[in-house]
């Protein structure tokens, strides 16, 4: 008949676990949640744009309308915004009667 030995105090095993504070987790979550939008808003071109370009992105992937469509609406507006027609130094002077 075999006994086991006992459990002496030399034996014992300690884990210790760090677990972030919330408030750290939390920034975490929306810092990584709202990285796509700040990458767009420095990489597209119109300044205030970005409802414009989100739209026809939902509209192109719902397939309302075709991509191409899309995709040429978009920078038509992006071309007009920077240096066509809405850019903000092309405002004409009025003429006063």
């Amino acid at each position: 008949m075999a006994t086991s030995p006992s459990p002496s105090a030399s034996d014992k095993r300690t884990v210790t676990f760090t677990v972030p504070s919330l408030d750290r987790v939390a920034h975490a979550a929306a810092n990584t949640a709202l990285l796509p939008v700040a990458v767009a808003r420095q990489v597209l071109p119109a300044k205030g744009g970005l409802p414009l370009y989100l739209g026809l992105g939902a509209l192109g992937a719902a397939d309302v309308i075709e991509w191409p469509v899309a995709i040429g609406v978009g920078l038509g507006y992006a071309v007009l915004r920077r240096g066509g027609l809405m850019s903000a130094g092309s405002a004409r002077p009025r003429a006063t009667a």
